[in-house]
Parts: structure tokens; sequence; C-alpha cells
């Protein structure tokens, strides 16, 4: 119910009581507190090179890798979101940098940007396109 509320103190305040009676978290307990965690997701750029990219606002957590690991996968799995990030059976779906801003509106939630990036080796583009990513 904490969780659905979205009321980090009480989070926390469960978090710091669990540690104090030496409970370990389980599976169930780190999906609660995820879920608490990200009260909102906002795609908040597309971009397709490091020289428009925007000035980081808040910490930012970069997902780099070889294409088709799954990476788009992961962003919607942390944020408990199926279709935040596009994803795809075929390599190279991503084809620009996209920049999900988490809990920009709400200060009593951690903020941070998840960054989506081109994968390395299979991106879908033309060599014009591929090279200004380099």
């Amino acid at each position: 119910l904490v969780a659905k509320r979205r009321r980090m103190p009480d989070v926390f305040e469960v978090c710091d009581a669990r540690k104090a009676c030496w409970v370990h978290a389980d599976h169930s307990t780190t999906e609660f507190i995820a879920r608490a965690a990200v009260a909102t997701v906002h795609l908040t750029g597309l971009v397709d090179s490091f020289h428009t990219m925007p000035p980081a606002g808040y910490p930012e957590v970069v997902f780099l890798g070889w294409s088709n690991v799954g990476k788009s996968s992961l962003i919607n799995s942390l944020l408990h979101r199926t279709a935040v990030a596009p994803v795809s059976k075929m390599p190279g779906k991503t084809t620009q940098f996209h920049f999900y801003t988490i809990n920009e509106r709400n200060a009593a939630f951690p903020q941070m940007t998840l960054v989506d990036v081109p994968g390395l080796g299979e991106a879908m583009a033309d060599d014009v396109q591929t090279r200004h990513w380099q």
C-alpha cells in the first residue's frame, strides 16, 4: 500500500527497520522499493549526436552495449513499465540517444536520467549516420 501511494519517507523507514532487525531483502522487498521509487517517467529527448545532447540536469545512467542485448528491455524492466523504451527482435532498433527522466517534477523521489544509446555494431542507419555517431 505504501508503494502505491508513493510515500518515499515511509519506504525508507521500512528499509531502515528491516536493516535494524537484520532482515535480508528478498525479491518482493526489492520489487516493492523499486515500484515506490519510480513515480513518473518522461521521454525528454531524442538526440542523434554527441554535439546536440542536452546538458545533464540530474545524474545520468547510460546503457551501452552491443546491438540486441536487451538495453531497452532492461530500462523497461527497471522502470516497471512495458513500453517506455521501444524494443524489437531485430537488431538496431534504437538509432538515436533516448533520454528518459525519472521523477522530474517530484522532489520527494530520487531524480535521474536514463540514457538508451544505439547498440554497437548493428544499428539500422546509413553510413553517414553511423559516422556521425563516431
